[in-house]
């Protein structure tokens, strides 16, 4: 006799495998429980009390909804019937029209004079979405994913949707508020300072949200910028309860995380990937500016403290390891590593001096990882400007509208508020310094150098890293990054006395 699985679906996110055998459901739990990332460092893992697994299929049966597409056939080839009971409302689903391309045409660019038209791939991720009613777009970064949820939201208005656009940034806050309401959008802000809800749609960034959840659950489309940040705790929390309701969630981002606990999470949130768009494939059609990434290689002098340790070796008469090897296993940890990275004032003249050096080509913008890395190195160049956290919001909006007028601009910028969605197209030199290997931090922080201006078609990204443990195992992964994003790179070793014949 079959035997019978019953499905329940109790809203857009949650649901209930009940009747497969325990086998069965052991089986499903270990396929859907991918190792947490860094696991191994956790203290639970540690002590032997936990697996190192984040279970998105219980061995109890709780799942989620975006799922079930692939759980059901499987169930199905193991000869179960399938029951589902769904206690969605059906009438909250809308069906907008496919936007057209010249929705938007009787607005023209500010910049360039020219009308606003979605191009062919914006209209793919746009009219694949309303097609499928949810999931992500992704979209390489400077792909105009702004004028993409322009008219994902202007779509869903025209069949009576309201919507909610989560930002990762108060900056990001302002930029989209400002373009949205260019192409005569009804926006309001809700954020630290402003709350501004009388509107059909909403921009907000998930710090803002959750203080306030439930604003989420009124909408009908809840629309998340560089959703790879959906991986934060709090807007799951935000999205899986106030919004678990919502008909229609959706994400554009131009790069997802490698871990395969942050995809799983990212897919349970908003479903799949239904339409991609590469940054190659934008550059090979003239969308993007080209690029050419230096990766530096900083070779840090050590020789004091090998002398030191080859006399302590040669008093205990000890092996004396060559000074390479001493070199690499010099730190105990990262932690001591980056420290004397950070704090080396050598080191931070050789970067201003580069930076200077480049300067001469155009406007330069630097990311750093540490803010008193940063200060220290914007002292050491005449007329830069650095930017971090205390810094207002409209002071650092102020400085990025100065690249469109000026050619001889040097920002230095704290990776935290920088790296991610900002607009500015006349960056000439992009410096990426001490980034890490987070593939999503840095093919979105090369993705603030991809915007093209009339007088910009071209990009030069300036990877510095160090020759220590594991600064060069974060630049051996860094290059990894760049070969499969099909960016031309080379590596060149610095010794700091050569800067100059750079």
């Amino acid at each position: 006799m079959t035997k019978l699985v019953t499905v329940t679906i109790f809203n857009e996110i949650d649901c209930v495998i009940d009747g497969l055998d325990p086998e069965h459901q052991k089986f499903f739990s270990d396929s859907y429980s991918p190792f947490a990332a860094s696991y191994r460092f956790n203290p639970k893992f540690k002590l032997g009390i936990w697996d190192g697994k984040i279970r998105f299929y219980t061995t109890s049966g709780n799942t989620f909804v975006y799922l079930l597409e692939e759980i059901l056939p499987s169930i199905k080839k193991l000869g179960y019937k399938i029951k589902i009971n769904d206690h969605r409302t059906s009438d909250a689903y809308l069906q907008p029209e496919h936007v057209k391309a010249d929705r938007f045409a009787h607005i023209c660019d500010p910049d360039s004079g020219e009308p606003f038209v979605f191009r062919d791939y914006q209209l793919r991720v746009i009219n694949n979405l309303i097609d499928n009613g949810s999931g992500i777009g992704l979209a390489a970064t400077s792909a105009g994913k702004t004028f993409i949820t322009a008219g994902l939201i202007d779509a869903y208005e025209q069949v009576g949707g309201t919507s909610i656009v989560i930002v990762p940034s108060v900056d990001l806050v302002k930029q989209t508020l400002r373009e949205l309401r260019m192409w005569g959008l009804d926006c309001g802000e809700y954020s630290g300072e402003v709350k501004d809800l009388d509107h059909p749609h909403i921009v907000s960034t998930w710090q803002a949200l959750q203080n306030k959840p439930e604003i989420i659950a009124t909408r009908s489309l809840c629309l998340i910028d560089e959703c790879h940040g959906v991986k934060a705790n709090v807007l799951k929390q935000i999205i899986a309860k106030c919004g678990k309701n919502i008909p229609h969630r959706m994400g554009i981002t131009g790069t997802l995380p490698k871990d395969a606990c942050d995809k799983m999470t990212i897919r349970t949130m908003l479903g799949n990937i239904v339409a991609e768009v590469g940054a190659k494939e934008l550059i090979d059609r003239g969308y993007l500016a080209t690029l050419d990434i230096t990766r530096y290689q900083m070779v840090e002098d050590l020789k004091s403290q090998y002398e030191t340790y080859v006399e302590d070796q040669k008093m205990m008469g000890e092996a004396i390891m060559p000074y390479d090897a001493f070199k690499k296993s010099y730190f105990p940890d990262y932690k001591a590593e980056k420290a004397f990275v950070s704090k080396n004032k050598r080191r931070m003249q050789a970067i201003a001096d580069l930076i200077i050096q480049r300067s001469a080509f155009g406007n330069v913008f630097a990311l750093v990882d540490n803010v008193d890395f940063g200060k220290g190195v914007t002292a050491l160049i005449p007329g830069a400007v650095f930017l971090y956290g205390k810094n207002a919001t409209e002071e650092r909006q102020a400085v990025y509208e100065e690249f469109k007028k000026r050619d001889d601009m040097i920002v230095i910028a704290n990776s935290k508020i920088a790296s991610t969605g900002l607009s500015i197209k006349r960056i000439n030199e992009l410096f990426l310094i001490d980034l890490g290997k987070s593939f999503v931090k840095i093919i979105q922080s090369i993705g603030r150098g991809l915007r093209k201006a009339t007088d910009k078609q071209h990009v030069n990204v300036h990877d510095v890293g160090t020759d220590l443990k594991y600064g060069h195992s974060h630049a051996l992964e860094r290059g990894r990054h760049y070969k499969e994003a099909e960016y031309p790179s080379t590596k060149t070793k610095v010794d700091y006395s050569h800067i100059a014949q750079l």
